[in-house]
């Protein structure tokens, strides 16, 4: 760190370190972004989304919609083994 950016952050009396998002947090934000895309998602698939993702819901949303993508022609249903074949098409895994 910087002595500048070191100098800047002592004037706050609050610091707050925040720790990641776990791979069960991210499954449910998973299955939470799939209910506006009217998908199914099954528990499987959204941990396989949660643990490629990098820790952040935006890439959640962002690998979700991919795997959407690849669903577009197909049932509305996110399985384990569509999770995996879209991810792996998108290079997430």
């Amino acid at each position: 760190m910087k002595a500048a950016d070191a100098d800047f952050l002592s004037c706050f009396r609050i610091v707050e370190k925040l720790d990641a998002y776990s791979v069960d947090e991210l499954a449910a934000i998973a299955r939470r972004f799939a209910r506006p895309m009217e998908v199914e998602i099954e528990a499987a698939a959204a941990d396989g989304i949660g643990r490629s993702a990098d820790g952040t819901p935006i890439d959640v949303l962002n690998r979700l919609q991919r795997v959407g993508i690849s669903l577009m022609s197909k049932a509305k249903n996110i399985t384990p083994e569509v999770a995996n074949t879209a991810l792996k098409t998108w290079l997430y895994t």
